[in-house]
């Protein structure tokens, strides 16, 4: 189970890097949009098509903090810890389904098996917080109970 989660956070870690890289290529291609548009522009044209630019370039800066953010999460979790209370970096089996407790990623498919990845704030995250094998939690009316936490 050790060697699950350390490959569960690696992949956590690569998709965050890799959207992030994404975005950094894009925030660069628009830095060009920008520069491009006030070469070859005039009037309300350039008005309207400029400030255009810099509202996705403002969104995008937001969705770069944020991946940012998940990235620094990340780091603070070591992997090859266990902990019998659920934290942080916990690696939960709960009626046969696997919940990463780490940063919102939502649900990935990792060697065969569906891995929801959550943040300790969202719902779910705040409910398993402390929780130790054994115990059952109710969820949308379900009930879950905790078998494993690594």
């Amino acid at each position: 189970m050790k060697r699950f989660k350390e490959n569960i956070h690696d992949r956590c870690l690569q998709l965050v890097g890799e959207k992030l890289n994404l975005l950094l290529q894009k925030q660069q291609d628009l830095a060009a949009s920008v520069a491009d548009e006030t070469k070859s522009t005039a009037g309300d044209k350039y008005e309207t098509a400029r400030a255009m630019l810099h509202i996705e370039q403002e969104q995008l800066a937001r969705q770069i903090a944020e991946l940012k953010a998940q990235l620094f999460s990340l780091n603070l979790i070591d992997p090859g810890t266990t902990t019998q209370r659920i934290t942080l970096g916990s690696l939960v089996c709960a009626n046969d389904h696997y919940y990463y407790l780490s940063t919102a990623l939502g649900k990935l498919q990792f060697e065969g098996k569906t891995i929801y990845t959550l943040s300790l704030q969202s719902p779910l995250g705040a409910q398993l917080k402390g929780l130790s094998a054994g115990d059952t939690l109710v969820v949308n009316g379900k009930k879950l109970t905790i078998t494993t936490v690594s």
